[in-house]
């Protein structure tokens, strides 16, 4: 009944009711929580600042930033931003990153691996499963549209391509991050290595796909490429990377490391836990073991799944005890462990592959069915965006204020925009001619409501200017050994830090945090331009770095209260 009872209309319609939760932020729309770190903080700001001053070659918000650092100037993600505007292009975008991924790992599992099968709902529910995932969708189809990219690979290598497989090649490179999807280059390579050796195969079609999608690719980072590699007069703050110094390189450390990996993928990829599928996995090769017969490819998957995690837990491990970083200065800047953003798919494919292992049996039915509900379930736990937006809206409906309670800001409460309108009243004066700086909360919320920063995350940025900048915090980065390895090996977030604040960019009005002793250099903010300093914090001894408060900012829709320093 469960296979033959159920015809593909009816699972399309289940299948989208499960994908309603995708249009959830849509439906609370300004009140959606919205993903914060890397995302909010970040890549999203930057979509405004590139549709801003689009013939700009710097960010305006700190000195000598190539625009090319912040994405890929004709994405198609920016063209959706562009039309849509910032929220409703995020909030679209999200949406169709997430069909893409469903529709992509459905095609690739109904056809390719359960193409025997008469069952139609397995792929369906594992195509719902990947697309829950909590991708960062500002990453577009780095990772959520590998399956999808690879079926249509898969098309080329087996002489069934269509015109979708040559529209999927085109436009994936304008979709994705060459920086973070390099590694989907060795599954093309591994493709291509495999239409070598099997005759039944079209080595000239993989070759010619292959190729397409590697011209297009560089050619949709070409600007990116010309800022890191072309620009001569241009030093990066990358140059004084060291990514060792991040990570535990002893031998413990790097076995953890690997357990970790296989536990679990790396958040920036999509977090979910692995242990369902591994638990089904080991189903699986019981039942293989019993019936001796064995799935090549399936073993093939879970060697590759291992051995990236062995290669990324023992990387640096490695690297530190052969100096690399000293015999190869670009492995600082370079991060080689992001083979990791080809795991989520490996995962899925070997999941997919052990169920197919577990219903050559119509009695065995019933617990794969429950066994990629389960893993659907997985998936949608770790998807923070899904959770909180759903606890809103059942809050709205059910009229229970205490289901939101001690949640983290939504998207007008995090950017505040009527609170810092009120800033730029106060102010009077034409933003480009001032500049601020912030402390106790994100420097891009003030680049977002317009204001010009000295302070901001940005990927590659002036050296030089990293420098300057450090003498601002210079007495605050001697006194917290974090603070200093943050900024002086890594320093993306050039911000104003504070000993007394740490790491933590999130002090709300419920917070009413004070600051005692702050020690920053407020005359090198004024030599470079500053004006004022925005905090969400009190500042106890601002008299005595020479700032006068001008006036504390309220309002019941932000999730910040601020003060308005002046430098004298």
């Amino acid at each position: 009944m469960l296979q033959n009872g159920i015809n593909k209309p009816l699972l399309f319609l289940l299948s989208t009711i499960a994908m309603a939760a995708l249009l959830l932020p849509a439906l609370l729309g300004e009140s959606a929580y919205i993903l914060i770190h890397d995302n909010l903080d970040a890549y999203f700001v930057w979509y405004k600042l590139l549709l801003n001053s689009p013939e700009c070659e710097v960010c305006s918000a700190v000195s000598e930033t190539p625009k090319a650092s912040l994405g890929i100037k004709y994405g198609i993600d920016l063209l959706i931003v562009q039309i849509c505007g910032n929220l409703w292009g995020y909030l679209l975008n999200d949406i169709v990153i997430r069909v893409v991924a469903f529709f992509g790992m459905y095609f690739l599992t109904e056809k390719y691996i359960f193409r025997e099968e008469k069952s139609k709902i397995i792929p369906i529910i594992i195509g719902v499963s990947y697309a829950l995932i909590p991708f960062y969708s500002l990453y577009c189809l780095s990772t959520a549209g590998q399956p999808l990219l690879i079926y249509s690979l898969l098309n080329f290598l087996n002489r069934r391509q269509r015109k979708l497989d040559y529209f999927v090649l085109l436009l994936t490179p304008f979709y994705s991050s060459l920086v973070l999807n390099w590694s989907i280059f060795i599954v093309f390579g591994i493709i291509v290595f495999y239409s070598f050796t099997h005759k039944n195969t079209s080595t000239k079609n993989v070759i010619i796909a292959t190729s397409i999608f590697f011209v297009l690719s560089i050619l949709a980072n070409l600007q990116l490429i010309e800022a890191t590699f072309g620009n001569s007069n241009f030093v990066s703050h990358r140059e004084e990377f060291n990514s060792f110094v991040f990570h535990d390189t002893s031998l413990s450390g790097a076995i953890h490391s690997t357990i970790s990996y296989l536990k679990e993928t790396q958040y920036h990829t999509g977090k979910f836990s692995t242990l369902l599928i591994v638990f089904t996995f080991g189903i699986s090769v019981v039942l293989q073991i019993i019936r001796k017969s064995y799935s090549k490819l399936q073993w093939f998957i879970a060697a590759s799944i291992f051995a990236i995690a062995l290669y990324c837990g023992f990387y640096y491990y490695f690297a530190n005890k052969w100096n690399l970083h000293e015999l190869v200065p670009f492995l600082n800047k370079f991060q080689a462990t992001r083979l990791y953003f080809i795991l989520p798919i490996l995962w899925f494919v070997l999941f997919a592959l052990s169920i197919k292992t577990i219903i050559t049996q119509k009695k065995t039915m019933i617990i794969a069915l429950l066994l990629v509900a389960g893993q659907m379930f997985m998936s949608a736990r770790n998807n923070t965006e899904l959770k909180i937006n759903t606890r809103q809206l059942l809050a709205k409906a059910l009229q229970k204020p205490s289901l939101i309670e001690h949640l983290p800001p939504n998207y007008e409460q995090f950017f505040a925009q009527d609170l810092f309108q009120e800033i730029e009243d106060y102010i009077q004066i034409p933003q480009k001619d001032y500049r601020v700086v912030c402390l106790g909360f994100f420097p891009e919320i003030a680049l977002y409501n317009g204001f010009y920063t000295l302070d901001c995350y940005s990927s590659n940025y002036s050296i030089e200017y990293k420098h300057v900048f450090r003498k601002i915090i210079a007495k605050e980065l001697e006194k917290s050994a974090h603070l200093k390895n943050q900024f002086d090996n890594w320093g993306s977030r050039c911000y104003v830090f504070s000993s007394e604040l740490g790491y933590n960019f999130m002090y709300g009005k419920n917070e009413n945090k004070t600051v005692e002793k702050l020690e920053i250099n407020t005359q090198q903010i004024k030599l470079m331009g500053g004006n004022y300093i925005i905090s969400s914090v009190e500042i106890a001894n601002h008299k005595e770095l020479g700032l006068t408060l001008e006036k504390t900012f309220n309002n019941p829709n932000s999730f910040w209260q601020v003060r308005l320093y002046k430098i004298l």
